[in-house]
Parts: structure tokens; C-alpha cells; sequence
């Protein structure tokens, strides 16, 4: 998380070989060594619901784990501070496909960087990937968000790259397809 967007040069600049964890300051926010950020700690929670589903996960599946993972105490330290509010709502019954409607940052691009577990349980299936976008983002964003549009494409991609005889232009056509999904 330290050097998240950073290219090489500014690494090595700054580190040389980052080599050790580090605390680290995201845009006026101190966080300790060790802190992940909020794409990091969205695709763990994923992946663990997929995980303990063994199958492909519906958003009760994914909030289920929320109340039973996240403690509002240590979230301050790797997530947004709407993440909290989130899941408090969630604690309090609202259903999962109003939660993204209450996020402040409407389009939010963590979602298309933070699902790629939801490729990865699709292997093979492009239009199921982007249908669980569908469904599981709207936790995060409403469901008009251009971020639903985009990581629909992109977890498309990947569930397409995991299809045994993909092809780097199979690839690029499934995100092609699933570009206007």
C-alpha cells in the first residue's frame, strides 16, 4: 500500500527494494506498517466469502461476512471511513442493493481492481462474471454507476482469460462484448 500508483522510479527512488513494511501517509491519512488499503481488504473479504461458499457468491453471502469479519475499530486502519458506515447499515438490516446508493464516491474504481475473485469463481463463464458485478457492486455503488459498467468488463476479461484456449484477443473481445454490458 505505501507505493500504491507509484511507478518503479519513484519506488526506487524512495526505497531502493521495499524490503520491509512501512508506514506509509494516503493523501493526509497516516497508516501503520503493515496496512493494506481498501482495494486489498474488499477483495480478502470477497474471496473469503467465495472461499467458505465454495461456489459463486450472492451479496447476503459477501455481507454475511462483513458482520461477521469486520471489526469498526481496526477498519479505520485499512478502508475508507464509508466503509464503516456501510456496514453499520448493513448491522442495522438496510438491504444490500441500497447500500451503494449511500457511498459518497459514486463511481468508485475499487471495485473493477478489488473483484477479481469474482472473475476467478467464473472462470470460463464471461456473462456470469459480469452478471456477480452486477449483483455484489451494488454494495459498494448504485447500480447506474459507471464503475458497475467498467468492472463488468474487466472481471468479464478475466473470467474469459481463465477459459482453457483463451487467447490474448478472446480476451480483448470479451471486454469488447461486455464494454456497453
Amino acid at each position: 500500500a505505501p507505493v500504491e500508483c507509484w511507478d518503479r522510479a519513484r519506488i526506487k527512488a524512495t526505497y531502493g527494494t521495499l524490503d520491509r513494511m512501512v508506514a506509509y501517509d494516503s493523501q493526509n491519512w497516516k497508516r501503520p506498517a503493515g496496512t493494506t488499503e481498501d482495494g486489498i481488504e474488499r477483495q480478502k473479504i470477497l474471496a473469503t466469502a467465495i472461499i467458505e461458499k465454495q461456489d459463486r457468491i450472492k451479496a447476503h453471502d459477501l455481507l454475511d461476512i462483513w458482520v461477521r469479519d469486520y471489526d469498526p475499530s481496526k477498519m479505520k486502519f485499512k478502508q475508507e471511513g464509508f466503509d464503516v458506515s456501510l456496514l453499520e447499515l448493513t448491522r442495522a438490516g438496510l438491504p444490500p442493493s441500497e447500500l451503494g446508493a449511500l457511498n459518497p464516491f459514486q463511481n468508485l474504481i475499487s471495485i473493477a481492481r478489488a473483484f477479481h475473485p469474482v472473475g476467478l469463481i467464473n472462470a470460463g463463464d464471461p456473462a456470469g462474471a459480469a452478471d456477480d458485478v452486477y449483483e455484489l457492486g451494488r454494495v459498494y455503488t448504485p447500480e447506474t454507476s459507471h464503475a458497475l459498467r467498467w468492472a463488468a468488463l474487466y472481471i468479464a476479461a478475466i473470467a474469459e482469460a481463465c477459459r482453457p484456449g483463451a487467447t490474448v484477443e478472446s480476451v480483448l473481445d470479451t471486454a469488447r462484448q461486455f464494454a456497453d454490458y
